[in-house]
């Protein structure tokens, strides 16, 4: 090699190798004085040096010196230098097993979620002349390792410690990483088994690593629905339409003994699966259902919301959910997020809508249930019901009811208590109610029969239901009583000298100078009814006066007397007429008393130098009227009602004599009835004809 300047060049003369052991015969090698090179082998463990002295010689210095140094000529000698001793330090050791491992060495995973694998702590023995124990922690790190040379002088020291990680079968089906120097994570794409390796290396600075160990952990990765099931709750039901269901989505735990089941309305949602090595939770749900293609999509629920399925159309219905399941390891990784997986899963539900049966009910129970008494009241109301057994309300429903739809009726009038009567009427508005009282009134057209329907819809589809009800009633029979004539006669009193003239009925006379009506009825029903007499009447009398001025010229002046100047018959007096009769259950009876009439029309008038002519003219409607016996049916319970209508009248004209006694006009005066009458109507008035209202008025009046 070049040696500094003047050309000169240095060759290595010789090398002399050393051996030095810290135990003699721990090793030996083999060295040759021109070889730059030696092998040493180690018998046993122990610590050698091995010396290298090397001796220099300079070719091409003679030259360079005579050039420099003329003044001595033939003194040059041949530079030689010996360098000082260059030394290795070798050893010779043993390391490990590695033992006392601890750590994070699962043995079993769920496929497609991450599995860590951790070490926290190991021991290995090291030893060279001696042994020695070394401990490694993850948090403090491995214990100084240290080696003294053969010589003495020196140690060489070190507390680097390296791992590899290594998931077998190293397919591709196992995504493997090594998050830290102690910490492994993997994720099986499937379902396998698999070994996670762990080899330990300790690194002295300017050697190769040295091998303390591994640790091998045989695993196996699981599905996760072989943990789990899934389902929806309730999973198959009949539900009607209109109602509301709620379904839930249930994640049960399949281990045993289970956890504990999760489902998306639970305040816990979380299930440990593995030993509580994971944990899993719904990170969201989304419902469909299909009646028919395509899919409708319901809605979707984060856990704590379960599904309203809304049963809107009948049919076949098949749902389905789809669930997040977020499956997490309970793992603390620090400052780190947490990896997970979330995976899909679904479950499927079915239903079938079924159209919910409409009833209707009369006090609280089906039609036919009770028998129906006329007067009676009763509620209207309907069940709609599921096919689960729930109740259902239809919207927009509205009640028909054939005929009167009487809420309120109370004819009774007291003889100095005159007062209209009006029935109430259920309105339009009423009958859109869920339930509806009224009473059983029926016109003639009914032929006691009630025709009821209720109309509604659910969910825009159209529902009724129809009823037909026979109402039980007592029945008047024949015969039919006769009405005596009226006459155009006088009667006498005591302390009046002038006979008193009359058109109709006479009040004191004879039986057959009275009008009666004792009808006979019949009570097949099962319950008592009281019977009572109605009257109606309309008058139409006139009389003329004359009168005479003072040249004795007769004037004429023309009054009448009429009960309702609107041609509407007015209440005759009072309601009832007497006394009611009563009617046993089962029972024929004649009820007598119940109605008797005098009606008259005196031609004088205690006026007798004036009038001149009568013409009398009156209509009556008697009405047989029937209520259900309070023995029976409390008394609010229940009105009177109409069962017969008859009609009659009377009427005559009559002239004043010269000898200020009266005479019938051509057989003028008649009378007809009683002649059945349809009533089409209820019976109702404004007006109660009494002895203040009955009174002579000019004719212009009115």
């Amino acid at each position: 090699m070049p040696w500094q300047d003047d050309f000169l060049l240095a060759t290595v003369d010789k090398v002399d190798w050393e051996l030095v052991q810290k135990e003699q015969g721990c090793a030996s090698f083999n060295a040759e004085s021109d070889k730059f090179k030696t092998q040493v082998d180690f018998n046993r463990r122990g610590a050698a040096t091995a010396l290298a002295t090397i001796t220099v010689r300079l070719i091409g210095a003679e030259k360079a010196f005579y050039r420099h140094n003329p003044q001595f000529k033939n003194r040059y000698e041949e530079p030689v230098f010996e360098l000082p001793s260059t030394r290795a330090d070798l050893w010779a050791i043993t390391a490990g097993p590695i033992k006392n491992i601890t750590g994070r060495f699962p043995q079993n995973a769920i496929a497609e979620a991450y599995r860590t694998y951790e070490l926290a702590s190991f021991t290995f023995e090291l030893a060279c002349i001696d042994k020695k124990e070394y401990a490694f922690n993850k948090d403090t790190g491995l214990q100084t390792v240290s080696l003294e040379t053969a010589l003495g002088v020196d140690t060489i020291e070190t507390s680097n410690v390296s791992f590899q990680w290594k998931a077998e079968p190293a397919s591709s089906f196992i995504h493997q990483a090594q998050e830290l120097p102690t910490r492994f994570v993997i994720r099986p794409s499937e379902p396998c088994t698999y070994t996670v390796n762990l080899e330990a290396f300790l690194n002295f600075p300017g050697s190769n690593p040295i091998t303390l160990g591994e640790s091998k952990t045989s695993a196996e990765a699981v599905s996760l629905y072989s943990l789990i099931e899934t389902s929806v709750e309730p999973a198959s039901f009949p539900i009607t339409l209109g109602e509301t269901k709620t379904l839930k989505y249930i994640v049960s735990s399949l281990e045993q003994p289970p956890t504990n089941a999760l489902d998306a309305d639970s305040d816990n949602n979380i299930i440990y699966l593995l030993d509580n090595s994971y944990t899993l939770t719904i990170e969201n749900v989304e419902w469909s259902y299909s009646q028919g293609d395509p899919p409708t999509p319901a809605k979707k629920a984060i856990e704590g919301n379960p599904y309203e399925f809304q049963a809107n159309v009948p049919g076949y219905v098949k749902g389905q959910v789809k669930g997040f399941l977020k499956v997490s390891e309970n793992f603390n990784t620090g400052n780190k997020a947490r990896q997970s997986t979330v995976f899909h899963d679904n479950a499927l539900w079915h239903t079938y809508i079924l159209l919910p049966t409409l009833q209707i009910l009369i006090n609280n129970e089906p039609v036919g249930q009770q028998e129906y008494y006329l007067g009676q009241k009763i509620v209207l109301s309907y069940r709609l019901e599921s096919g689960s057994g729930g109740s259902l309300e239809l919207e927009n429903q509205t009640w028909e009811i054939s005929g009167a739809k009487v809420k309120a009726y109370n004819p009774e009038v007291l003889p100095n208590y005159p007062r209209p009567c009006n029935a109430s009427i259920l309105s339009a508005g009423e009958l859109t109610k869920r339930s509806v009282d009224l009473f059983l009134y029926c016109l003639d057209d009914e032929n006691f029969v009630k025709q009821i329907k209720i109309n509604g819809a659910i969910k825009d589809r159209l529902f009724s239901a129809g009823a037909t009800i026979k109402i039980e009633h007592p029945k008047l029979v024949e015969p039919i009583p006769e009405l005596p004539p009226a006459t155009c006669s006088y009667f006498l009193e005591p302390g009046n000298p002038y006979a008193v003239y009359y058109i109709g009925y006479k009040n004191n006379g004879g039986s057959n100078d009275i009008v009666k009506f004792d009808p006979t009825i019949s009570n097949q029903t099962q319950i008592d009814y009281v019977i009572g007499a109605l009257q109606l009447v309309s008058n139409n009398h006139w009389r003329e006066l004359k009168e005479y001025n003072s040249e004795n010229t007769p004037i004429e002046k023309e009054e009448v007397i009429i009960t309702l100047p609107t041609n509407k018959k007015w209440l005759d007096k009072q309601f009832p007429v007497n006394d009611p009769g009563f009617c046993s259950s089962g029972q024929t009876v004649k009820i007598e008393d119940i109605y008797n009439d005098t009606p008259r029309i005196e031609c004088d008038d205690s006026q007798p130098k004036f009038i001149q002519e009568v013409v009398a003219e009156a209509e009556f409607t008697l009405i047989i009227m029937a209520r259900p016996a309070a023995t029976a049916i409390a008394w609010d319970k229940t009105i009177w009602v109409p069962i017969k209508a008859f009609t009659w009248g009377w009427g005559g004209h009559a002239v004043k004599q010269l000898d200020t006694s009266w005479v019938e006009v051509d057989h003028s005066v008649v009378s007809f009835g009683f002649t059945p009458e349809k009533l089409l109507n209820i019976v109702e008035w404004e007006f109660v004809a009494n002895k203040d209202t009955l009174y002579w008025r000019p004719k212009h009046e009115l």
